[in-house]
This record gives structure tokens, sequence and C-alpha cells, in this order.
């Protein structure tokens, strides 16, 4: 299929920069991206686009909390307008500071 293939399998990266404070018990904001034409074995791809914002809530060592909202723009494809929260914890033990 094609790049944009709409039907494939999607991957979206999250960037930030500046994190400061105590990992756990941090917010940051970031920026979520697609990238088009990249391989897991090439150092560079053709293309990224801006497709929406996340929230990173690290609540404790071991739980985040994952707040994203997608634009509402045609290169989101199946995501366009998705919104939502996921709660994630860890397995296992925390490491000790």
């Amino acid at each position: 299929g094609a790049a944009d293939d709409g039907a494939k399998q999607l991957w979206f990266t999250l960037q930030a920069s500046n994190i400061t404070g105590n990992p756990s018990r941090s917010r940051i904001s970031t920026r979520i991206y697609r990238t088009l034409g990249a391989r897991r074995d090439q150092l560079s791809s053709t293309s990224s686009m801006d497709l929406g914002e996340a929230i990173l809530d690290f609540t404790a060592c071991d739980k985040l909390t994952v707040r994203y909202q997608f634009n509402d723009s045609e290169a989101a494809l199946a995501m366009r307008g998705l919104h939502g929260v996921l709660q994630l914890q860890r397995i296992g033990a925390c490491r000790a500071p």
C-alpha cells in the first residue's frame, strides 16, 4: 500500500523539551507527530506532521495519565478529532531514588 494508507498501521511519536522537576510528579505538554516515509532501519524520515497535543501527568513513579487530542485535519486519517484519556501503570516495582 501507499505510505499514506489509512487502512495500514499508524505510528505516532511525542516530542517534548525542557522537562524539569521530579520525573515521578511531573506534567508534560507535548505535540503528537505522524511520520511518513521512514523505516526503522534508516536514520531519517521524509516528513513529519503535527497532528495534535498530548499532556502526560506522572502522578507517581508507577502511574501515568495521558490526555490526547488529535487535530481535525485530513492528515490525521482515522484519528481525526479523536481525543481521550489513557491510564497507564508500570508493571513491577519502582526503583529506589
